[in-house]
């Protein structure tokens, strides 16, 4: 050991990666981007998972019927809380206003189709084209954010 360098304890790899060396070899940046990466990952199947709950509560109001019946009514604030909780853990990687606008997006699309099967909205052509279109911005966000 030379001089003033403190020793790396550990398997070779570990010494390898401690001492910087990774970074000259395309494998181990590869890795390390990898796992930067894998935040990034988690953040958006997070900010799925917060749509989803969003999705649960705007449904659940019509059950709750303003919040008269006990159970609806618990099921959607808990649905609203895992929600924003989900939400405020994703902006935390992903932009805020990106993040937002994909969460209200989902919910909205999601609400509305469920709005359509279990409750008999109406289908009409311009209602499908606005879904559409908010479907193509999320889908915009989502890839001009990466």
């Amino acid at each position: 050991m030379l001089g003033n360098q403190t020793p790396v304890h550990g398997n070779h790899f570990t010494r390898f990666m401690a001492k910087g060396n990774w970074e000259n070899f395309g494998f181990f940046s590869l890795l390390a981007q990898l796992d930067a990466d894998r935040d990034h990952v988690m953040a958006w199947g997070t900010l799925f998972i917060a749509a989803l709950f969003e999705i649960g509560w705007a449904i659940g109001l019509k059950y709750a019927h303003g919040f008269t019946r006990l159970w609806p009514s618990v099921l959607t604030i808990t649905a609203m809380v895992i929600s924003m909780a989900c939400l405020a853990s994703a902006v935390r990687t992903i932009p805020v206003g990106t993040g937002y606008a994909v969460w209200t997006g989902i919910g909205a699309v999601g609400t509305a189709i469920l709005g359509i099967i279990l409750f008999s909205d109406p289908v009409t052509f311009w209602r499908v084209v606005c879904l559409l279109m908010i479907v193509g911005g999320v889908a915009g966000l989502k890839f001009s954010a990466s």
